[in-house]
């Protein structure tokens, strides 16, 4: 029986698509399945995954005959992978070496719904697990290193504010769920926010497992340019399970979409989201991000 499904997406990602597959596929056994799926990229990138086949006859290639985008490429990963735990990663991030094999010895430690690993981007000088102090009341300590979930809503809104983590999830837990099409950001976090039934079984890994690239939305903006008239307000903020996750998720919104628009255009984007762009203020992404704005704005920063 496959314990652990790893679901890679892949669109235009031939420079790094190699690294994040044999992250994986180095460090797996027999009862693990590593699914690359393509979305009809048109760089070198399926060429790039056929070399890894060819080294990894283990591993499984999908071909999309046409873009689908990051969310329907994630829900056919969903549909045609065997494993009973699913854990989604990005074709320009990197599992940490070995940490495939602790995530299969854990599983046969402990039962669980969901489990939280924590990530890091690529150049943060900070390469261990961010300190817990600031929400021990939300966690149960199972032994060194794992802890049990007992508040969602807290334990989300600091790790948020933490940054960034990855989730590996029972198949059978997700059921009907599926990641929102034509999203240009937070996917994920609106599929997450769907499994958070009440039953559910949460561990925390307080463990560095992935590497993140250092370009925010890489994955979710594949499919178009981004238009500040062709942006919609992301699924996941309006189903936020408190105030302070839907601030948090408006202050990175709203700062990322003004550091990818040209700045004028930014104006137009301000005016059309002005309700976000003052919950995001209440953020650390607020000020930073009008500010280096309006440097972009007035031509100081190109």
């Amino acid at each position: 029986m496959i314990a652990i499904s790893f679901i890679i997406p892949c669109f235009n990602k031939s420079r790094e698509i190699s690294r994040a597959i044999e992250s994986v596929v180095c460090y797996c056994n027999c009862s693990s399945e590593v699914l690359v799926i393509d979305d009809a990229s048109t760089d070198e990138s399926c060429k790039e995954i056929m070399k890894c086949q060819e080294r990894f006859p283990l591993l499984r290639v999908v071909k999309s005959n046409k873009n689908r985008g990051i969310s329907r490429i994630r829900n056919l990963g969903i549909r045609l992978s065997q494993g009973e735990f699913l854990y989604f990663l990005d074709g320009d991030d990197a599992i940490v070496p070995g940490f495939p094999q602790e995530l299969a010895l854990l599983l046969t430690r402990h039962t669980l719904d969901l489990l939280s690993v924590q990530g890091r981007w690529r150049n943060s000088k900070k390469i261990r697990p961010r300190s817990i102090d600031g929400f021990l009341d939300c966690l149960e300590l199972i032994e060194d290193g794992l802890y049990s979930v007992n508040n969602v809503v807290k334990f989300l809104e600091t790790s948020m504010a933490l940054g960034g983590s990855q989730l590996l999830a029972r198949k059978s837990w997700i059921g009907r769920s599926r990641f929102a099409i034509n999203e240009c950001a937070f996917e994920d976090f609106g599929f997450y926010f769907k499994l958070l039934r009440a039953d559910v079984r949460w561990l925390y890994l307080q463990r560095v497992g992935v590497v993140f690239d250092d370009q925010p939305f890489s994955a979710s903006l594949s499919r178009s340019s981004l238009r500040w008239d062709k942006l919609k307000r992301p699924a996941a903020m309006n189903c936020c399970p408190s105030i302070k996750i839907e601030e948090h998720l408006c202050g990175v919104w709203v700062y990322n979409c003004l550091m990818r628009l040209p700045p004028r255009k930014g104006l137009l984007f301000l005016w059309k989201y002005r309700g976000d762009f003052r919950k995001g203020l209440r953020t650390r992404y607020g000020v930073p991000g009008i500010a280096l704005w309006g440097l972009r704005l007035i031509g100081i920063r190109s």
